[in-house]
């Protein structure tokens, strides 16, 4: 099995691109303004929690999830209202 990286250690700071593994602790399934389908997750590992969207979530291209599951995570980090 490989090396499990935490999320602070793997962003890029040229790019903000993150990629790990981490838990997930809430989820939940809205729509944008337009009634597009996204996930809003808040997501943890030992270092801490983030809040992160998968934006145009289709159950059957991207899976389902739920509270308590480890996932791999690959994305950008921007800051959102602070």
């Amino acid at each position: 099995m490989g090396k499990m990286y935490l999320l602070e250690n793997v962003i890029n700071k040229q790019n903000n691109q993150v990629e790990g593994f981490c838990i997930i602790k809430s989820i939940s399934e809205r729509t944008n303004i337009k009634g597009v389908p996204y996930l809003d997750l808040e997501l943890f590992d030992a270092s801490g929690s983030i809040n992160a969207k998968l934006w145009d979530y289709d159950k059957n291209v991207h899976g389902e999830f739920a509270p308590d599951m480890i996932v791999k995570v690959r994305g950008s980090v921007s800051i959102f209202r602070d």
